[in-house]
């Protein structure tokens, strides 16, 4: 194994690990606020062409809500928290502590629900990083869009894709008890994040 791909092993292992930490934390906190059990899980983590991320999102493309999250610091990464429209709504109703089905269309109530989401994930992951890797990381605040998976991850990217053509890409799910709500969660470093979170060892 030469010098590259094994600085790629360190860095997806590291951040597999450290993401998961988070997730865990962020599963806790999401079900004392919704009062059901969630669990939110990593998927797959892999290094992919954003190009060809586009085209996947591209032919399922769908009408999501998504938190976007910049973190920031010495590990610069960009988060993107994505739930279809029908699932935002039923998130909604879990976390005002209503029936499921009572809201029916995005307002405020939606934006401020999936916002408060990304910042519960965007803030658990990012304390693990500091906690664990002795790193500075620092969420903004989330910021709420409703439109196409296609179009958000393309403008959200879009820097990424000139540092580099390829980008390390974290999906998962929630787990929450008889909803069958399906989210998407991206979790993409910077190019400058890549060589210090490929450098942390011991994990």
């Amino acid at each position: 194994m030469n010098d590259s791909e094994q600085s790629k092993n360190n860095l997806n292992k590291t951040v597999r690990i450290i993401t998961q930490m988070g997730l865990n934390m962020a599963s806790v906190l999401f079900s004392k606020l919704i009062k059901t059990d969630a669990n939110i899980y990593i998927d797959k983590i892999y290094n992919e062409d954003i190009s060809i991320v586009g085209n996947d999102i591209e032919t399922n493309n769908k009408e999501v809500i998504a938190a976007m999250v910049d973190l920031v610091g010495d590990a610069p990464m960009k988060f993107l928290f994505m739930v279809p429209l029908d699932d935002a709504l039923k998130i909604t109703d879990l976390i005002l502590g209503k029936k499921l089905g009572t809201t029916k269309n995005f307002d405020i109530y939606v934006e401020s629900s999936v916002q408060e989401i990304g910042n519960i994930m965007a803030s658990a992951i990012s304390n693990v990083f500091v906690t664990t890797c002795k790193i500075k990381l620092l969420p903004s605040p989330p910021v709420v869009v409703k439109n196409y998976s296609s179009i958000i991850f393309q403008e959200y990217t879009f820097d990424l894709a000139t540092e580099s053509n390829e980008i390390l890409i974290v999906e998962s799910h929630f787990d929450l008890s008889a909803t069958g709500i399906n989210c998407i969660l991206f979790l993409l470093p910077c190019l400058e994040s890549k060589k210090v979170l490929s450098s942390i060892e011991g994990l």
